[in-house]
């Protein structure tokens, strides 16, 4: 998408924002209620499994904000439905966020860059607690290698079957991008509201990507160098990642149109437990024997 359609430059913003976490939750929410389907191709087909028409929910936008919708609408392959939930989740995420901040300032250095990020519960409390964590991971290890059976745990669980859409948000480098797996498809969609250096003079903005299951090593070999490029460029460092699986728990609106209702149960054990990432083990093993043989050469 163009710059403009990105969390830290929609609607005339100019500075940074880390409201990632919240605008996922943000983002799921609206997809959700308004029951959008994510099409692999050619979404502006009707975006709903049953034959009542749905509409966008359209706020108030500025001007400026409706000129960079019709700007970004001509070079994405999403539906109107979904990029005005893209645009809305950025622009409610945002006030959430200051309006969080708020409340935080009076008790956080203004120096320390932490106090402007939120966790997953921390961004849900936020959001109304509308959404909940029903089961989250941390994994310490490459994530270009380690991923996969995280992601795939939660589609391929019994325990989710009931669920079309599965909500996931990935946390990387303090970062958070939405993943949702549709079933009816057997896709995953990758939904990120960031800026994106593109080449060295050129920014993008968000963007939304998506692969079959069966291609999903595809897909994280293309975030890992295109939404988190450091993975690539700090492999012999210590890398970890987190994965949250959401599910809703508020209440339905007279206008909402989901396209399921979850089972409301408790927490659930999703994940498998954790292996230990044996190949980066390795690498910093032969990284120790080359640094001690060359100082036993120097000695």
């Amino acid at each position: 998408m163009p710059t403009e359609i990105s969390q830290s430059r929609l609607a005339g913003r100019y500075k940074p924002s880390n409201a990632c976490t919240i605008i996922a939750v943000k983002l799921t929410e609206f997809i959700y209620r308004e029951g959008i389907i994510l099409r692999p191709t050619h979404i502006s087909r009707a975006s709903r499994r049953n034959s009542v028409r749905s509409y966008p929910r359209l706020r108030n936008w500025p001007s400026k904000i409706l000129a960079e919708f019709e700007k970004a609408k001509p070079i994405t392959r999403c539906s109107a439905q979904l990029l005005n939930a893209f645009i809305n989740a950025i622009i409610e995420g945002n006030e959430i966020h200051e309006q969080e901040m708020v409340k935080r300032r009076p008790i956080c250095s203004c120096c320390d860059r932490h106090a402007e990020t939120f966790t997953i519960p921390q961004a849900l409390e936020g959001c109304g607690n509308v959404f909940r964590e029903i089961d989250y991971i941390t994994v310490h290890g490459k994530i270009i290698y380690n991923l996969k059976q995280f992601l795939l745990a939660p589609i391929q669980s019994d325990l989710l079957k009931d669920h079309l859409q599965i909500y996931m948000i990935l946390i990387v480098f303090e970062r958070s991008i939405l993943l949702v797996y549709e079933r009816k498809c057997n896709a995953i969609f990758l939904l990120d509201t960031h800026t994106h250096l593109r080449t060295r003079n050129m920014k993008t903005g968000g963007l939304i990507a998506m692969c079959l299951v069966n291609n999903l090593d595809c897909l994280i070999k293309w975030m890992c160098r295109n939404v988190f490029p450091e993975i690539t460029c700090k492999l012999n460092c210590d890398q970890s990642f987190e994965v949250s699986v959401l599910a809703f728990k508020g209440r339905l609106h007279e206008d909402d149109h989901p396209l399921f209702v979850p089972r409301n149960v408790e927490t659930l054990h999703l994940f498998p437990a954790q292996q230990i990432d044996q190949t980066f083990q390795l690498q910093m093993q032969m990284q120790c024997t080359k640094t001690s043989g060359s100082k036993a050469i120097f000695e």
